[in-house]
């Protein structure tokens, strides 16, 4: 069944994720404005503060780039599955490779 290889989710993550790689500063001084605007009811300023200080702590710039790359791959893989007339052949090499670039990042 093809419905986990659906393009709009993998697309919508994978695009979104680079959204975020692309401008992570952007995204988070836009956070810290919102937080510090005092136009924002208190519950939107405080959830924008406490994503702001995540986004300024190492370990979530790293798992933003890690995720970046699975799911731009996973992207491509799930994009070129979809194409009409693909053979059976290309499907199991880009499966085999989507499997060993899985492993390899494994290790």
């Amino acid at each position: 069944m093809l419905q986990s290889l659906s393009e709009t989710r993998w697309s919508a993550r994978s695009d979104a994720c680079r959204a975020i790689v692309d401008n992570y500063s952007e995204v988070q001084k836009t956070l810290i404005d919102i937080a510090e605007s005092g136009r924002q009811p208190p519950s939107a300023a405080n959830e924008a503060k406490a994503l702001a200080k995540k986004l300024n702590q190492f370990e979530t710039a790293i798992i933003c780039v890690v995720w970046n790359d699975i799911l731009q791959k996973t992207n491509v893989t799930s994009k070129a599955l979809q194409e009409t007339g693909i053979e059976i052949y290309t499907v199991v090499k880009l499966y085999d490779s989507l499997l060993s670039y899985f492993r390899q990042i494994r290790e």
